[in-house]
């Protein structure tokens, strides 16, 4: 299929493929002048090829309906590149609000906001306000915020407002802030940024996520490297380039190549510092599988505000941390923090540790 290019909106609706354009092939390019709206019926308001897909425009909104693989931009092969002046938006059902390639996918442009759907009742929700791709991602570049779903369920809230590579994403930047949720129901909602490492790593580097810049604060989000889209960790040798941090860091985690207690033994332990899903303490290791002379590192970390974890009245059991097998220049409030012991606690919660291990 060539060329695509429609005035206004691509409206789902309540019927099968209702606002559906598909190419059993390539797809050259599709531009929308107004925004791509899911419906309530599957592939009610989609955009896919199964194969290759050049660049996608859409001028406003792409937003995730009620019916599943909704408010979707799926390319069976490679894609070319994504720009959406508006927002993505999460929708109410699985695979909505999503961008997803199965193979390499250039560079991602949103100009507000990433925001998951939320649930509440026994619903439980998958792949909502989720870029995704089995190859790499040239870049991510937000405008506004990534903002996660509330999950006030007793079901289960996952891939929510995320940005999971198989491969390495070359840079991430958000000019506004990275907004998890916490647990008000039956589980935690936090921001996720996930890559698993360069196809072929080179003999000293494998940088899976490269510079990141973020505008506002960090809030509940983990930014992994060295795991796969499932969040299974798979590469001890995974690098993280550059990390920038415009306002504060909240209860988050920042890891290349390291593994928490949980994914040793998922019964936990016993002892200081005992526990099943921490990071930032003494049951931190290496993922392994790695490779001699590539060594698992945070280029540096400059954050503008302050760091906190979470008050003893309100936990006094969780942990988080910066870790990494060794970890460049951190600058915290604009202050230099010299990394003396290991573990070293920074921040007045002392709760959120730097750990060189």
């Amino acid at each position: 299929m060539g060329a695509v290019k429609i005035g206004h909106d691509v409206q789902g609706g309540a019927g099968i493929d209702a606002g559906f354009i598909h190419s059993g092939g390539k797809l050259a390019s599709v531009t929308v002048g107004g925004s791509l709206l899911g419906g309530s019926f599957v592939e009610a308001g989609k955009i896919s090829s199964n194969g290759d897909m050049g660049p996608v425009k859409i001028a406003h909104d792409v937003r995730g309906g009620s019916g599943s693989n909704t408010g979707m931009i799926q390319s069976g092969g490679k894609l070319a590149s994504v720009t959406i002046g508006g927002s993505l938006l999460g929708g109410s059902n699985t695979s909505t609000g999503m961008i997803l390639s199965n193979q390499d996918m250039g560079a991602i442009k949103i100009g507000h906001d990433l925001i998951g759907g939320s649930i509440t009742g026994a619903t439980s929700l998958n792949s909502s306000g989720l870029i995704l791709s089995t190859g790499r991602i040239a870049s991510v570049t937000i405008g506004g915020s990534i903002i996660s779903g509330i999950d006030s369920s007793t079901g289960s809230l996952t891939r929510n407002g995320s940005i999971r590579v198989t491969n390495d994403l070359g840079s991430l930047t958000v000019a506004g802030s990275l907004i998890g949720n916490g647990d008000v129901g039956s589980g935690a909602s936090p921001v996720v940024i996930s890559a698993r490492g360069q196809f072929v790593a080179g003999p000293t580097t494998d940088v899976a996520i490269g510079k990141i810049s973020i505008g506002g604060r960090v809030e509940f989000a983990n930014l992994l490297a060295g795991y796969d889209i499932a969040l299974n960790p798979q590469n001890g040798d995974a690098q993280i380039g550059a990390v920038k941090v415009g306002g504060d860091w909240v209860a988050s985690n920042l890891s290349p190549g390291r593994k928490t207690w949980a994914q040793i033994t998922p019964s936990g332990a016993w002892g200081a510092n005992a526990d099943t899903v921490n990071f930032g303490d003494s049951h931190d290791s290496s993922i392994g599988m790695g490779t001699p002379g590539i060594i698992a590192k945070i280029a540096s970390i400059t954050i503008a505000g302050q760091v906190f974890g979470t008050p003893g009245s309100v936990s006094a059991t969780d942990h988080f941390g910066f870790v990494a097998a060794q970890v460049g220049a951190v600058k915290i409030g604009g202050n230099a923090i010299a990394l003396t012991a290991n573990p070293q606690p920074v921040g007045p919660t002392t709760d959120v540790k730097v750990h060189e291990v």
